[in-house]
């Protein structure tokens, strides 16, 4: 690897008084919660669906696991269960099958009553 690559990547945050830099280290904002959500799914599936983490979990053990913190972890769980993706449970969180939609299906914008 080149020097290039082994660089950290710093993100400008904030630009203070007397021209001083808020930096960041790696991804921010947006691009980090789906690099997050993108790992909570991945180690569902490789961890058979189920994982025993939630709220209540040890940010230590939440960390050690996920390589986040509780606060982002919380985070991503609860927009993957608003997509319905995950569901949580007593125990942990669980990755609900995936729907299979058909190309040519319609698309309903709202539910008739």
């Amino acid at each position: 690897m080149t020097n290039k690559q082994d660089a950290l990547l710093l993100l400008k945050k904030l630009i203070r008084e007397g021209n001083k830099l808020d930096i960041g280290i790696g991804k921010q904002g947006v691009e980090k919660l789906d690099d997050d959500k993108s790992t909570i799914v991945r180690l569902l599936k490789s961890h058979g669906n189920f994982l025993p983490y939630h709220d209540k979990s040890n940010p230590d053990e939440i960390y050690a696991f996920f390589g986040m913190s509780k606060k982002a972890f919380k985070m991503n769980v609860g927009i993957l269960y608003k997509s319905k993706r995950i569901t949580i449970e007593a125990e942990g969180i669980r990755l609900l099958p995936e729907v299979e939609v058909a190309p040519d299906a319609p698309v309903v914008d709202e539910i008739a009553e």
